[in-house]
């Protein structure tokens, strides 16, 4: 999950404001519930004492950290690496994640209907009344019934 939380996590490293205090009822609140929930600021996971920041205010003229990725616990060996763009056309910086998934085996699976769920007269309906209106909205003089026929299948 990513975005603007529109506070800097640590008051410290991650603002050029010399006022500490600064939001930290909302910091305090924000980080209990990213560790109650195991997420983890992706980027200060790698950059554990680096200052960098991805917001400028002009009202303000300081910078701070505010754009982030959180990540749960259990994908934080999977970080490669993360890195703050410049601040150009905006007033933030873009952040780049980048993850090393490993390759899983390929194997085939094949998809199979649960045909149980046929055995619902409500689902049979709404099955019956998605095709009808299929049918009727996409008949028409530019397709030919068979493509219309193929297509439905999709």
């Amino acid at each position: 999950m990513g975005g603007d939380l529109n506070t800097a996590l640590d008051g410290h490293l991650d603002t050029t404001s010399s006022s500490q205090n600064y939001q930290s009822q909302t910091r305090t609140l924000i980080k209990n519930t990213l560790y109650e929930a195991r997420l983890y600021d992706s980027w200060r996971a790698i950059h554990p004492t680096k200052k960098d920041y991805s917001f400028y205010s002009t009202a303000s003229g300081t910078y701070s950290r505010i754009d982030t990725f959180l990540i749960q616990h259990r994908f934080l060996p999977l970080i490669h690496s993360a890195c703050y763009g410049p601040i150009t056309w905006s007033d933030h910086a873009a952040l780049t994640l980048t993850l090393s998934i490993p390759t899983l085996p390929t194997q085939f699976t094949q998809w199979k209907l649960n045909d149980l769920i046929l055995n619902d007269r409500g689902t049979l309906a709404k099955l019956r009344e998605t095709a009808s209106n299929y049918f009727k909205e996409n008949t028409n003089l530019d397709t030919t019934p068979i493509m219309t026929w193929e297509a439905h299948k999709a």
